[in-house]
């Protein structure tokens, strides 16, 4: 099973991971790219060390991880209504040289 879900979790990471780059280059044009992914990178970083110590303060507190998964639930409810609400927008550089 572990290979199995290596596998399965290693093309689903990587197309993620792949989209992610294609829609911030998409929404934010190609100018700062590198420091918007990076700040994305760095907030799911905190959120991959926070989840797991917030899941387990509420089992210990209420007993099952009903809450837990649930206020996971309604933050990405959150997440798809903030990138639904998003828009592309002409993004124009003017660089001259001098």
């Amino acid at each position: 099973m572990l290979y199995i879900f290596a596998v399965v979790f290693g093309f689903c990471i990587g197309g993620v991971d792949t989209v992610m780059a294609a829609l911030t280059g998409d929404i934010f044009g190609m100018l700062n790219i590198g420091s918007i992914i990076g700040a994305t990178q760095t907030a799911f970083g905190v959120g991959m060390i926070l989840g797991p110590f917030f899941g387990g303060f509420v089992f210990d507190k209420v007993g099952n991880y009903s809450v837990a998964f649930g206020a996971g639930a309604g933050a990405m409810l959150v997440i798809t209504a903030l990138i639904a609400m998003t828009r592309r927008e002409a993004i124009s550089v003017n660089v001259s040289s001098r």
